[in-house]
């Protein structure tokens, strides 16, 4: 059987033995019409004709020519990940792109003797930088340049034109270019310029960047047929590309940007953005044509005539593969291969060359858009063959173009007959249109479930349950509900996820089935959201959408769908798209990397702010000539580091070099420059003899507690006072053992309000992640009852059920009240870190008829059916107060967040402050975030 060629991030499991992944789908080879191009190559390296000429360098014991990272191999559940024997192989050492601006650049001898040149030291440079950067106007830096101290101190420059005149000297990054063009057939009130940048100088600009060292990934690991050349490296080009608003008020003007990443990038690094791992490469014209009723129609060729510009020379070279340097200045043979083009729905659609009511990925029609069963892939074989059919039936009419677009619609297509990808080898839209997490399921969630829900419960209802859960630190709130936003943010969408399910179980219109199709698609949000997919979760995935499909028609006959162009169906098509997911996924790896909240940072960075920056006249031109200042600064300034770094030897200069980047890279580390700052490690951190911070930690589990104690050396009467826990001292003496409280070691205790919680990523032990805040606040005026969190315990109990499994433990959710060390008398440096950290929970216990026999012969708390979330009641002594423990704090896993039940309706004293205390049931949240949904699912 043959299998795509594909690759994997170090943290995607791509299953061994997923079925069907067949070769590249669509023509094994799209014919390449002729193209010219020039290339430039080292000056200190001329490659072999042929590859398979000269084995690979394997001399150099500092530059392994694997291209692997080491401690980065993944590992899936289903077997062993294997690298390509042949792939990414070597062939020699040449600069990186840093290296060559000291070798090639035109002023190379001047900085010889001035390294800062055209600047005339770094102080100069400094205030020329931040004076661009800042984004000030002609006339204001010309003010700037007359104050009284900058003339006493003179720089290098004396006006805004001589610092731009400098600024323009400096190295060149990938440069951009403008060219007039036409679209057949439509006619504007004045020309059409395009800027754009070369889409393969951008892709070797990043794909070469030190800075990215260590952050790449050159081979890949699936087995795959041998369609390509022995030793190549897979350029992955990620391409993304929106329309923006740049004005609100007035103008009505548009931006419309493209944008390149290379998919090597690890995309734990691609994802942020100030790791610069995206370029602009070209602002495609918003234009308005004469020809109204043609508008979107000729819209949508001018954007594919706009990407076949950029993608031109990817396109050749993904036939012809080229010599580049990788970050390390190793010689790699590279075949640009499109991985994937992150767009919207409507953009989605205009490069899939599919009208409005048609899915971009699959051949789904709007009438088959609600099926339960998946349609076919829409391959590039598939939709260059209908566009082939529609030349065909239009024959010399081919340049009417409104028979055009009236037939292309009839065949379900958006009339463009030359998409950009169907030259570029191996292309196919049904796997490089990504799926959309931020369209396709987060704003999919307001517009549908979440209006489905307030259907059935009345605003009101809905804000009032949203608005009385407890606060945990660093958690969005909706202190007076949402339903009055007339607008939502991706962040908002994720945080109403977060309790969806919880708010409305229980309400008496929420059915047993509703409530399965409800779970079904929330179920499949979260799951595919996972940085980490293997055969069992993309199964996990199939099966909650049939859940959905299965249930949905109790929503339906609610009449909810009951509009005259639905009528009574679910013809979404971001529901359609849901299909084809587990598919993309199988192919090209985990779903978020691909994501289009980085191109609406983008419209940021890259446009809205710029747009600022202009004169609001001919501004197209003037944003790219800005960006391009922007990146000439960048650039030098890497060069600068790897020169100043002392990385830049002749021999290292010409030939590359391990060592220099390691140099390069702790400078770089050192200063806090380019790279995101690492998150604090409290598992690896070791503290200062000095330190008078706490950490503690578990197989599982790191505690960080601050320098600053919250309640210092009280007694135990005095904290149980502040507390309000009147159980305190015979629970610490039932801990020790003890029968009075002269038996104890000590009479004082330190007290912290909050614990600082890290823990490993759940689909990669070796990873950590983001850290919680658990709150354990005494009550007070403010907070009547405290603020204290909930948290998941390994059960030591020696109970005759097992609580919540996870990790082969069995756990149990308790209500975090306080958290103190034992103030005793040992001696010595380390004598705080000898005293054990505790802490004092009120445990919670399975809700009746939530423990079910199993086939083992053991008894389990299951979770409740419809909702499949694990109910909870408070464990009560016999004059029905809280029962507390004493345990030590590393005996906590992970926190977690309960959500009362709330029955038919809300109870009107509930407030957040109260919920959790006056409740008697509760669920346990698994949707609280990503982590603890696949620890608790």
């Amino acid at each position: 059987m043959q299998q795509r060629r594909g690759w994997s991030q170090p943290t995607v499991r791509f299953a061994a033995d997923v079925e069907e992944l067949g070769k590249p789908s669509g023509p094994s080879s799209h014919v390449r019409p002729n193209a010219t191009t020039s290339t430039s190559r080292s000056p200190s390296f001329e490659p072999p004709d042929n590859p398979l000429d000269n084995p690979p360098v394997t001399d150099t014991p500092d530059a392994p020519n694997s291209g692997s990272i080491p401690g980065t191999r993944p590992t899936g559940d289903v077997g062993p990940f294997v690298y390509h024997p042949t792939a990414g192989q070597c062939y020699g050492y040449g600069p990186n792109i840093l290296a060559n601006v000291w070798l090639t650049d035109r002023f190379r001898e001047e900085r010889k003797e001035n390294i800062y040149y055209p600047f005339s030291c770094e102080e100069d440079l400094e205030v020329a930088f931040w004076l661009v950067e800042q984004g000030l106007s002609i006339s204001q830096i010309d003010k700037f340049m007359k104050l009284k101290f900058i003339k006493s101190h003179p720089l290098s420059f004396t006006s805004a034109a001589q610092l731009i005149d400098r600024i323009e000297m400096l190295p060149k990054p990938p440069s951009w270019k403008c060219r007039e063009i036409t679209v057949k057939g439509g006619k504007t009130t004045k020309p059409i310029s395009f800027f754009y940048r070369d889409g393969l100088e951008c892709f070797l600009y990043l794909f070469g960047n030190p800075i990215f060292n260590g952050y790449m990934e050159l081979r890949p690991y699936k087995h795959f047929e041998d369609e390509f050349q022995k030793g190549e490296t897979l350029g992955l080009v990620m391409l993304a590309s929106d329309e923006a608003q740049l004005t609100n008020h007035y103008g009505d003007k548009n931006s419309h940007g493209v944008y390149l990443s290379c998919g090597n990038i690890k995309k734990e690094l691609r994802g942020i953005a100030s790791a610069k791992c995206w370029v602009k490469v070209a602002e495609i014209p918003v234009v308005t044509f004469v020809e109204k009723g043609l508008q979107k129609f000729l819209t949508n060729i001018l954007i594919h005539q706009c990407l076949d510009i950029v993608t031109d020379n990817l396109k050749l070279r993904s036939h012809d593969p080229i010599y580049a340097p990788d970050p390390e200045g190793c010689i790699r043979f590279v075949r640009p291969f499109l991985c994937a083009h992150l767009g919207d729905n409507p953009e989605q659609q205009c490069l899939a060359c599919v009208p409005e009511n048609s899915s971009a990925v699959s051949i789904a029609n709007f009438h088959d858009l609600g099926k339960a069963t998946a349609c076919r892939p829409r391959t590039a074989e598939y939709t260059l063959d209908r566009i082939s059919k529609l030349r065909d039936v239009l024959g010399d009419n081919i340049n009417d173009l409104p028979l055009l677009k009236s037939t292309a619609s009839d065949m379900y297509l958006n009339g463009v007959l030359e998409p950009y990808w169907r030259d570029w080898k191996f292309a196919d839209p049904s796997i490089f249109i990504t799926p959309d997490a931020l369209h396709q399921w987060h704003i999919f969630f307001v517009d549908h479930p979440m209006k489905w829900a307030r259907h059935f419960l009345d605003d009101k209802e809905m804000d009032r349950r949203i608005s009385v859960l407890q606060r945990r630190i660093g958690f969005r709130t909706f202190p007076t509900g949402f339903t009055r936003f007339t607008q939502h943010t991706g962040r908002e969408n994720r945080d109403l996820q977060r309790s969806f399910i919880g708010i409305i179980a229980g309400h008496p219109k929420i059915t047993d089935n509703i409530m399965k199709a409800f779970r079904g698609l929330m179920d499949y949000i979260y799951i595919a959201q996972y940085d980490s997919q293997s055969t069992e979760t993309l199964r996990l995935l199939r099966e909650s959408l049939k859940k959905f499909h299965r249930n949905k028609g109790y929503i339906s006959r609610t009449g909810i769908r009951d509009g005259t162009r639905t009528k009574g169906k679910f013809n979404i098509r971001k529901l359609e798209t849901f299909h084809q997911t587990p598919r993309i996924i199988r192919e090209i790896g985990s779903a978020p990397q691909f994501s289009t909240d980085y191109t609406e940072r983008f419209h940021i960075d890259f446009a809205k702010d710029l747009y600022k920056m202009t004169n609001r006249k001919e501004w197209e031109g003037q944003m790219c000539r800005i960006l391009d200042r922007f990146d000439k600064i960048a650039l030098f300034s890497m060069a600068l580091d790897w020169k100043l770094s002392a990385a830049a030897s002749d021999s290292e200069l010409s030939n590359g070099g391990s060592s220099g980047l390691k140099r390069f890279h702790a400078r770089i580390t050192h200063l806090g420059k380019y790279l995101p700052k690492p998150e604090k490690d409290s598992f690896t951190e070791v503290l200062k003899p000095t330190s008078t911070r706490v950490i503690a930690k578990s197989a599982t589990t790191a505690f960080a507690l601050t320098a600053r104690i919250s309640f210092r050396k009280k007694t135990i009467a005095e904290v149980s006072g502040i507390y309000r826990l009147p159980a305190l001292l015979d629970t610490i003496l039932s801990f020790y053992n003890c029968e009075v409280d002269h038996q104890l070691a000590f009479d004082t205790i330190d007290c912290w309000d909050r614990v600082r919680v890290q823990l490993h990523l759940h689909h990669d032990e070796t990873a950590i992640a983001d850290p919680y805040k658990v709150a354990a606040i005494p009550p007070s005026d403010l907070l009547p009852f405290g603020l204290c969190n909930f948290v998941l315990v390994v059960d030591r109990r020696g109970l005759q059920y097992r609580g919540i499994q996870c990790n082969g433990n069995s756990h149990y959710v308790a209500q975090l009240r306080l958290i103190f060390r034992p103030f005793t008398q040992h001696k010595g440096r380390n004598a705080a870190a000898q005293r054990p950290i505790l802490a004092y929970v009120e445990p919670l216990k399975p809700a009746p008829k939530t423990i079910s026999l199993q086939s083992d012969g053991s008894y389990d708390h299951v979770p409740d059916d419809n909702i499949e979330m694990f109910r909870l009641v408070r464990d009560l002594n016999q004059d029905h107060s809280r029962r507390g423990l004493i345990i030590p704090l590393k005996d906590i896993w992970r926190p977690i967040d309960v959500i009362p039940k709330f029955g038919e309706a809300c109870p009107e004293e509930w407030t957040s402050l109260n919920s959790v205390e006056l409740a008697d049931e509760f669920y346990v949240n698994s949707f609280a975030d990503k982590q603890t949904f696949q620890a608790v699912y």
